[in-house]
């Protein structure tokens, strides 16, 4: 490890084997001239790894990658097969560069897992160089910038489910569980206030930590919350079941199934898929009367769930 202008840079050599750990740290405030404001990493072996967890990467300023910057800075280097960079339980939230805060260059898997990235001047992830990004209960909230750039169009991109994406740029890579184009109701520390979509909505993992960001228990409530701070709140605690069901049709069902609510609802709502075991399997933000695609579902019976106005509405079906 090295460090330049009170920021660390990851380097490695051409077939060496590096490891990096970057836990319980603070980075903030520092700057770069050309890249990487917070964390550089400089990947020049296949063998190159870093995990980045219940850390804070805050207020750093680079023209490049404003939070964290990967890119081959030795000339002729190969590109590094498996290099790898995961962050885990970590705010990355009030940095400022050019492009995004995280900004990644023939890097092939990045993983960001329960991590928030909010209110970077710039955006949230940039990849560029057949580089690969993977999702899971991860916030990008950046209002005025793009939360998501594939710069040369030759991203690997997957979600395994339980993100929250303030804008549409990652449409084509979400699964049913994640909830794009919606606001994440942070408060001013990024905790999620009372009545935020990521409370209870994640997907749970193998290993995952049994504390979040602030040192409280990862799972709180029903299910793990979206992003670096678990919330106080439930879901369950401010809803009260409703005496009407939600219209379903066709009953069985086969590739599309009509939801229909029993009171007038102009604004779109989420619409929450559950199996015969209560696991969340689907969920989709829909409006009154619009299909909810479910032909990927396996045959059985189903549970859909909308919460309006802290009301509950409930109805079952049966896939065919």
């Amino acid at each position: 490890m090295k460090a330049e202008k009170g920021r660390p840079i990851l380097w490695s050599n051409e077939g060496a084997t590096a490891n990096f750990l970057v836990d319980n740290c603070i980075l903030d405030g520092n700057t770069a001239d050309e890249r990487g404001g917070g964390l550089l990493i400089n990947p020049h072996s296949g063998d190159h790894h870093v995990i980045i967890k219940h850390s804070h990467i805050i207020n750093n300023q680079s023209p490049d990658g404003g939070a964290v910057e990967a890119y081959i800075a030795m000339a002729n280097a190969p590109f590094p097969e498996n290099a790898s960079c995961r962050i885990e339980n970590s705010l990355i939230a009030g940095n400022s560069s050019s492009n995004a805060a995280i900004s990644m260059e023939l890097f092939p898997d990045l993983e960001l897992i329960n991590s928030t990235v909010a209110d970077n001047t710039g955006g949230g992830v940039e990849l560029a160089g057949l580089s690969g990004l993977t999702l899971q209960n991860t916030i990008l909230y950046n209002p005025n910038s793009p939360e998501f750039t594939d710069l040369l169009e030759d991203a690997a991109v997957t979600s395994n489910g339980g993100n929250l994406i303030f804008d549409s740029s990652l449409d084509g890579w979400l699964n049913n569980t994640d909830q794009p184009s919606t606001d994440p109701m942070l408060d001013a520390e990024y905790h999620l206030m009372q009545g935020s979509p990521a409370i209870d909505a994640g997907v749970a993992y193998e290993d995952m930590p049994g504390l979040d960001l602030a040192g409280n228990d990862r799972v709180r409530g029903n299910a793990v919350d979206i992003g670096a701070y678990e919330s106080p709140f439930m879901v369950g605690a401010r809803e009260a079941l409703a005496e009407a069901s939600i219209g379903l049709a066709p009953n069985p069902a086969g590739a599309f199934l009509k939801v229909e609510l029993p009171i007038a609802a102009p604004q779109a709502f989420q619409a929450q898929v559950m199996d015969a075991q209560g696991q969340l399997v689907a969920r989709r933000l829909i409006r009154n009367g619009e299909l909810l695609d479910v032909k990927g579902l396996p045959q059985g019976m189903y549970l859909v769930k909308a919460a309006v106005d802290g009301v509950v509405y409930t109805g079952r079906f049966v896939k065919q």
